[in-house]
């Protein structure tokens, strides 16, 4: 097997190591001029110093040695982002290695599904049509127009679009794009779940549509109305207010997973509220210091366990070995063992 340099520089960006620093983290031992050869292909390793770059980054000696599957094309960061270019470079590879495994791991349990767009080539011009195409998709994906989204990601996936969690600074809500065929939506680990859902949704419409203008707003409004249709709306509010309590947003918030200022965005832009409603509430949230912090908790589960579950498959039908099975979970043996393994 030939040692694959793009696989060390891969695991070098998700580190975040510049080459200097990975050769400080080897001591020396091999110098940065050497690191570069590696990852061009002008040189390789012996292999003790290979055994010695898996340590420091985390991965199984046999991972600089696998071929690759899947290259990404493009990742659409979003505009307002303020990622350096090293975090940029840490989620690009990241999120490369996730979906490779992935990828790989339905492959062999013969499970892959092929994400089909209903709206494809379609383009959102206005505000009123991202309303539209929110209630179209909650009725072609036949979600309802009254129930609230349980588990978004797990939904997403099972619709063929690979969801994948990095753990990142919060200058990253997310992103979406395809390789192969191969449609995703990545989203910050460390988010609470109303965040993510939201991010999901946002994301969802990036991928779903195209736009002439004001790309960004409406996504935001796509994704409100995916979230919470203006049916739901209607019935918890009526069409006319001129005042609404705290509990009811919390309540809102708490039931369909979506944060009270996107409640109050949902009121303002059906017009049951006003705009100087809408001010008044942002002086109040921000006088309560609640914009990052907001009361109310949406406690039910945010987190697909479709990978976990096609990797209990795999080792339960001896499709792959218990060090197969380490490789493409990132995992040691014992807590393949641990985590996957059943006395059945």
């Amino acid at each position: 097997m030939n040692f694959i340099g793009k696989r060390l520089k891969i695991a070098r960006k998700i580190k975040g190591f510049s080459q200097e620093k990975l050769s400080q983290k080897l001591n020396k031992e091999v110098s940065k001029q050497s690191i570069s050869k590696y990852e061009r292909g002008l040189m390789n390793p012996g292999s003790s110093i290979v055994n010695k770059l898996a340590e420091v980054l985390d991965v199984k000696i046999d991972y600089f040695f696998r071929p690759f599957k899947n290259e990404l094309k493009s990742l659409n960061f979003r505009k307002k982002t303020k990622l350096s270019k090293k975090n940029e470079d840490k989620i690009k590879f990241e999120v490369l290695d996730k979906l490779e495994r992935y990828i790989e791991l339905e492959e062999i349990v013969g499970s892959k599904k092929d994400f089909k767009n209903p709206f494809e080539n379609n383009v959102i011009k206005n505000k009123e049509e991202a309303e539209r195409y929110a209630e179209k998709l909650r009725k072609k994906w036949e979600f309802g127009l009254q129930n609230p989204l349980l588990n978004l990601s797990e939904l997403l996936e099972e619709k063929g679009i690979h969801i994948i969690e990095v753990e990142v600074d919060e200058n990253f809500d997310g992103l979406s794009s395809f390789s192969n065929g191969n449609y995703f939506i990545v989203i910050n680990k460390n988010f609470d779940n109303v965040r993510k859902r939201f991010t999901l949704s946002h994301e969802l419409a990036h991928l779903l549509f195209e736009f002439e203008n004001k790309e960004e707003k409406l996504c935001n409004q796509f994704s409100g109305a995916f979230l919470l249709p203006q049916k739901i709306i209607f019935t918890e509010f009526g069409r006319k207010r001129t005042s609404i309590s705290l509990r009811e947003l919390i309540t809102i918030k708490e039931n369909y997973g979506i944060s009270l200022q996107g409640v109050v965005e949902r009121l303002y832009n059906l017009e049951i509220i006003s705009k100087t409603s809408r001010k008044n509430f942002y002086i109040y949230l921000n006088k309560k210091g609640w914009k990052k912090n907001e009361p109310g908790v949406y406690s039910s589960i945010e987190y697909s366990e479709r990978f976990e579950q096609l990797l209990n498959k795999a080792l339960a039908l001896n499709l792959i070995s218990l060090s197969k099975a380490a490789a493409l979970a990132n995992k040691s043996i014992y807590q393949i063992r641990e985590d996957f393994v059943c006395p059945i």
